[in-house]
């Protein structure tokens, strides 16, 4: 017997890393931002501290602009809106223990970009020893399978993630678990795409 397979239509996640020349520019803007302190934490729901407002300059909205109009058309979603790319992002400095609980954002589309990784990954999944849920420091995504059940994707966030900006739709629910074995902080920043109408 012969099989294949059907697939459903279903948006995924969009992965890039960018080239150094911008991540350095865009490192440097983004912690010269965050130097200004705008607090930007009563816009988020992070148990996180150090949540600042950072400028999307001309340069990274180029960025953003393209990566997407890829998502959009590699997944068929939303292609025929108006959308909006803010000229407002918010850079997270998360210290050791800070989270960001199960939440999902604003807009069609989300995009998350790591500036810097301090601890190794397998470090922190061992924290516990033979803890059966292993998921220290991990980004994770969560939703739901075919069958209903709730299932969750996680992306294992280590040094080699510095510069790699994921894309996602904003209703789709992640969160961010906590780190443990340093001080030096996790820097990332995020931000969203509109449409309208």
């Amino acid at each position: 017997m012969l099989y294949d397979e059907i697939r459903f239509k279903n948006p995924g996640v969009l992965r890039t890393k960018l080239p150094g020349d911008i991540f350095n520019q865009l490192k440097a803007d983004a912690l010269a931002d965050a130097d200004n302190k705008i607090p930007y934490n009563h816009n988020l729901v992070g148990q996180i501290t150090g949540e600042y407002e950072i400028k999307v300059r001309p340069y990274f909205e180029r960025i953003i602009n393209s990566m997407w109009i890829e998502y959009r058309d590699r997944f068929d979603y939303c292609r025929f809106n108006q959308y909006h790319i803010p000229d407002t992002a918010w850079i997270n400095v998360q210290k050791r223990h800070e989270f960001n609980p199960v939440h999902h954002h604003d807009g069609v589309a989300s995009w998350v970009i790591w500036l810097q990784i301090p601890y190794d990954l397998d470090e922190e999944l061992n924290t516990f020893g033979n803890a059966k849920n292993r998921d220290a420091s991990l980004f994770n995504f969560y939703y739901n399978n075919y069958t209903g059940m709730q299932d969750n994707h996680p992306l294992p966030i280590d040094k080699e993630w510095e510069g790699t900006m994921v894309m996602f739709p904003a209703m789709l629910k992640h969160s961010v678990h906590p780190f443990y074995t340093t001080d030096t902080p996790r820097i990332s920043i995020a931000g969203n795409i509109s449409i309208h109408g």
